[in-house]
């Protein structure tokens, strides 16, 4: 009850400011449907982003070791950056990554340590995962 309150405060607030700044209660009913319009799509990408990464990650699911170093970096969960950069350099496959030392990859334009180390762990989580599905299967 009290979100919804604030919410309602927040309109209240915008709504005052467009009335003192000269609008029209009609262009502010516009400029009000834009916006929710600018929410619904919103969240529509985000649902949308969210079933792609939960189609990437079962993607993994289920692969050897072996399998897995085939795969595309895009199925791992790697930041826009990290892909883009990957990109650049033609690095396409987790085997292509795996061997690089972290110099090399910091050498890459616009990845640092974090996404050095975010690349890391997307890759060791992925592995760890495999290494299950293989014990699984012995």
């Amino acid at each position: 009850m009290t979100q919804t309150t604030e919410k309602d405060e927040a309109l209240r607030k915008m709504v005052w400011e467009m009335r003192r700044s000269g609008m029209t209660l009609a262009a502010i009913g516009k400029q009000i449907n834009r916006s929710k319009e600018d929410v619904r799509r919103l969240e529509f990408k985000h649902a949308r982003l969210e079933r792609e990464r939960e189609e990437r990650r079962a993607a993994l699911h289920g692969l050897t070791v072996p399998e897995l170093m085939h795969r595309s970096i895009l199925d791992l969960e790697l930041t826009a950056r990290a892909r883009n950069s990957l990109n650049q350099y033609r690095k396409y496959t987790i085997a292509e990554i795996m061997p690089m030392s972290d110099e090399e990859l910091l050498s890459f334009h616009n990845f640092g340590k974090v996404t050095v180390a975010a690349t890391r762990a997307a890759i060791d989580e992925a592995i760890a995962n495999a290494e299950k599905v293989e014990r699984n299967d012995h």
